[in-house]
């Protein structure tokens, strides 16, 4: 486990980015893709995070003993705020005794396993303290999986015309972006609903996307809680 390492990716809405031109342009954004629904999806990046985000203790202590890489870490943190700055600099950023609160509504992580890294992506909300988690552990074979979402009441044609819209919305998205993800089918029963997906070579941002919007719209999709799992 210690040779794997993990990247983390930011999912927000436009609304809490300073500036997309200058998020496009920042020298530690290596890519920015723009989602649906308002969402954009991009990743903050430096060399030196390789010796923060690994599962390797020994080279982590290393990293935080060393007053030079400590010093460079907290001037990348700020940076990366400052993109978000209409969400950092919000009261609502703050818990009641004024320190600064993560904003992470929801974390995502990937595991390739052949590729040897777990892809990490934090949804960002204002105001957020209680961060929610779902694993997806990716096999090499088969690629076919299940979201299995779990709802708390019985839905109507409205909110099935809503989950149909959202469904189409990311299909249309993906093809735009000749992404290599498929939905199968969807499912609905009294009390569940089950999303068929054949997953390609690269998937990771287009199924966080949907997990993302599956979240956003918990309430109005009447959802309690989802999981992913692998068809065998």
């Amino acid at each position: 486990m210690n040779d794997f390492e993990y990247r983390t990716v930011y999912i927000t809405q436009k609304e809490y980015i300073s500036s997309l031109a200058d998020l496009l342009n920042h020298p530690n954004v290596p890519y920015v893709l723009e989602g649906i629904c308002g969402f954009v999806i991009y990743e903050f990046y430096d060399e030196i995070f390789r010796l923060y985000h690994t599962f390797n203790i020994d080279v982590q202590m290393k990293a935080s003993n060393d007053p030079e890489i400590t010093q460079r870490a907290r001037d990348l943190r700020v940076e990366r705020e400052q993109l978000l700055n209409p969400m950092y600099s919000s009261s609502e950023a703050f818990d009641k005794f004024g320190y600064k609160l993560q904003c992470i509504d929801l974390k995502i992580r990937i595991l390739n396993v052949q590729k040897s890294y777990w892809k990490i992506y934090e949804l960002m909300k204002l105001g957020s303290s209680r961060i929610n988690g779902i694993d997806v552990k990716h096999h090499p074979f088969p690629n076919d999986i299940e979201v299995r979402i779990k709802l708390y009441r019985k839905i109507g044609k409205k909110t099935k015309n809503l989950y149909d819209s959202l469904l189409l919305e990311w299909q249309n998205w993906m093809k735009e972006h000749h992404a290599t993800i498929s939905l199968k089918g969807a499912i609905f029963q009294e009390k569940e609903v089950t999303l068929a997906l054949n997953l390609g070579e690269i998937y990771e941002d287009y199924l966080a996307m949907l997990l993302v919007t599956l979240r956003h719209f918990r309430k109005e999709l009447a959802i309690r809680d989802f999981s992913i799992d692998w068809e065998d």
